[in-house]
């Protein structure tokens, strides 16, 4: 996408330092989805810790308390983007960096959404709202971030995977 945040997150910066979006990551051998994030903040910042994630839907509520701390790379030009953007004749400039883990680290962000989806929504191409409410810091200021997502339900598996080796 040309921009990660949409025009009512940027215009929220007229009244806030910083704008988050998570991205859902795939494995295809797991039933749990690694998290990352994308910050954008008017000021750089050495460190954002991920606190706490509310995830709404299906009128649940299920708390996730992480504590995952990232300390982003600033030499990685392909993680660290400094950007402007404009909303309605309003420019806003800032850091965007884009947080996630290794595999091999122990602050990897894994949720499985599998399982709390699976009771209500199994059917293929299923679609529905969820909310999810990260609350989040950096560098020790604190943020939180209410973002709405279309969650659409794919099949992990090829059906015919087993062909392709065949």
């Amino acid at each position: 996408m040309k921009n990660i945040f949409n025009p009512t997150q940027i215009n929220q910066l007229s009244k806030k330092d910083s704008i988050m979006r998570i991205s859902v990551g795939n494995v295809i051998f797991l039933k749990t989805q690694h998290l990352g994030f994308r910050v954008f903040a008017k000021q750089n910042f050495k460190q954002v810790r991920n606190n706490q994630l509310e995830i709404l839907y299906d009128n649940k509520h299920r708390i996730l308390k992480r504590h995952n701390v990232y300390e982003p790379d600033d030499s990685n030009k392909n993680r660290v983007i400094f950007k402007n953007y404009e909303v309605d004749g309003i420019n806003y400039s800032g850091v965007e960096k884009l947080i996630f883990s290794d595999f091999n680290t122990k602050d990897f962000c894994w949720v499985n959404f599998y399982n709390m989806f699976k009771w209500r929504h199994g059917k293929l191409n299923d679609k529905f709202p969820v909310k999810i409410v990260c609350h989040y810091s950096l560098d020790e200021e604190n943020y939180t971030e209410e973002i709405d997502y279309i969650v659409e339900c794919k099949e992990a598996y090829p059906s015919r995977l087993y062909k392709t080796f065949l």
